[in-house]
């Protein structure tokens, strides 16, 4: 298991660190298409993708545990934004979310995808993306940052791989602790 976790936040390092730079403001799609290799997908797959990202998203609003588990891969990968907490395969994502269906103070997630790559070679894409983090009725008390996943296509549908977070932002009340 340790070595699961550290190749995990080797695996997360490379990711943000090529996110990053995705993330610049200041970029041209020239420059953009230079540094990721290829361009943003626009198919069914990328399509596919943004729709299975916006049932995520719902489910984590609703508290359905059943949708979010369609979603995710056996061996599925969660790196924290904040901490770099190592969360290894579904259940062990599934009992994270459980536990946070139950906080009645608990942030609604929302995840907001910049550009979806696909495999040439594989049924395999990355989501390049923003992630923002609120309580319900407070646009002034958030978290939120960027995060890249890995999906994988098995039986014609997109499941998660692996997600790495990085928290970048914050306001009001969640801007306390550590930066």
């Amino acid at each position: 298991m340790k070595y699961h976790r550290c190749l995990a936040l080797v695996l997360a390092f490379w990711l943000l660190s090529s996110f990053s730079i995705l993330s610049r403001a200041d970029e041209t799609e020239a420059t953009r298409h230079l540094l990721v290799g290829s361009e943003c997908s626009v198919n069914t797959g990328s399509t596919a993708i943004r729709d299975a990202r916006s049932e995520f998203n719902l489910a984590i609003a609703d508290r359905d545990i059943d949708s979010i588990q369609a979603l995710l891969s056996n061996d599925v990968v969660l790196i924290t934004g904040t901490d770099s907490d190592v969360f290894i395969g579904r259940e062990e994502q599934l009992n994270l979310w459980i536990s946070d269906f139950t906080n009645d103070s608990r942030l609604i997630y929302l995840r907001s995808p910049n550009c979806i790559k696909l495999s040439n070679l594989h049924p395999i894409a990355m989501e390049y993306a923003r992630w923002r983090g609120a309580r319900p009725a407070s646009d002034k008390n958030f978290v939120g940052g960027d995060y890249v996943a890995k999906w994988r296509l098995i039986d014609d549908h997109w499941t998660i791989d692996a997600e790495t977070y990085m928290t970048n932002e914050c306001g009001g009340s969640l801007c306390g602790g550590e930066k």
